[in-house]
Parts: C-alpha cells; structure tokens; sequence
C-alpha cells in the first residue's frame, strides 16, 4: 500500500514518468493539504513528470477545456 506521498517519491526515484496527455485541460479545483483549492494546467502531449506533477495529474477530477 502507498500514499500520496510514497507515489511522488516512487515517481521521482524512477527520475519520473513519461505520460502522454491526450486532452489539454485545467482543474480548478484541485485539492491542497489546507483543505483549499488549486488550479492545474496540463498541456496536451508527450511529458516527462515528476512525482508531484504525475500525482496532481493522477488525482485530478475536475477538468475543463477538453480539446
């Protein structure tokens, strides 16, 4: 079993992740460790992430702006 935090640290000692984003979006609603919100962006493509970026991509819920 492995948290949020052992995600990102697994990620990061792989030197990250390549993932291809199929549609470039923004959530606006991403959660933060304050119980409050953050907006994300990810650009369609091919990206090589870390693992706090790989997390936020993984964990997003509420995109916007499909292409």
């Amino acid at each position: 079993m492995v948290d949020f935090n052992g995600f990102a640290a697994f990620v990061d000692a792989l030197g990250g992740v390549e993932i291809n984003v199929e549609n470039s979006f923004v959530d606006h609603y991403y959660p933060t460790a304050d119980k409050g919100w953050e907006s994300i962006q990810f650009e369609k493509g091919l990206q090589i992430m870390d693992g706090t970026k790989a997390l936020k991509y993984a964990r997003s819920r509420h995109a916007e702006g499909f292409e």
